[in-house]
């Protein structure tokens, strides 16, 4: 029988955006989710994060429970939970990507275009980042 899989949706304001603060948040995210059978990604950038986590629903939940309590975000909306059939990033733990340029730009999300988007428009969105090759962030040169 095949375990239940939950996708859950959410999207954040980072504070205090900086290399070195995001990769922190990746590493301990990597080592968690490895040894909790989650797989995800985080699109980051400067003014928002946009994030999916895929897992059993009680990691799925505990992880967006830690997260709720992270300082590093503020302004966390859940934008999506659900069951699914597979998982879109099966082989990382926490794939991220900066945004790509069909993504939403600074001037969209200035003007609430992420946080009025639908679920579903988020649903499209990691589908098409699942089909799309992984984009190197500034600091990995």
């Amino acid at each position: 029988m095949m375990r239940p899989l939950t996708q859950l949706i959410f999207v954040s304001r980072p504070l205090g955006f900086e290399a070195a603060t995001l990769r922190a948040i990746l590493d301990a995210a990597h080592r968690r989710n490895r040894a909790a059978g989650l797989t995800g990604a985080l699109v980051c950038r400067a003014d928002i994060y946009l994030q999916m986590l895929e897992g059993s629903r009680a990691t799925v939940t505990a992880c967006f429970g830690r997260i709720l309590a992270d300082r590093r975000h503020s302004d966390v909306e859940l934008v999506w939970v659900g069951d699914a059939l597979r998982r879109l990033f099966p082989q990382s733990s926490l794939r991220d990507d900066p945004p790509h340029a069909w993504m939403w730009g600074p001037a969209e999300i200035r003007q609430g275009a992420a946080r009025q988007a639908g679920a579903a428009a988020y649903r499209q969105l990691f589908d098409r980042l699942a089909e799309s090759p992984r984009l190197r962030q500034p600091w990995e040169g």
